[in-house]
């Protein structure tokens, strides 16, 4: 599993790595790393040929379309 060898070989890196829930199972449909200064590593990367994305640059519960769902800015922080 390709996600079992990103775990591994990013394991001391200093990036905040994806966990899952004891009884859960993950589709790894994203392999999602966080990092407290997010967008220097990205240029760190982007400076040596590594390409990064924000996959969700607005939080899907801050859409336009969760609106009605009433979940304040600032109430889920790892989302955000």
């Amino acid at each position: 599993l390709i996600a079992a060898r990103y775990q591994e070989g990013l394991r001391d890196s200093g990036l905040i790595l994806p966990t899952i829930a004891e009884g859960c199972e993950s589709a790894w449909h994203l392999y999602v790393v966080r990092h407290p200064q997010r967008d220097k590593l990205a240029r760190a990367l982007s400076e040596k040929g590594i390409g990064t994305v924000i996959h969700y640059p607005i939080p899907p519960h801050l859409q336009p379309a969760y609106a009605e769902a009433g979940i304040a800015a600032g109430s889920l922080p790892v989302s955000e």
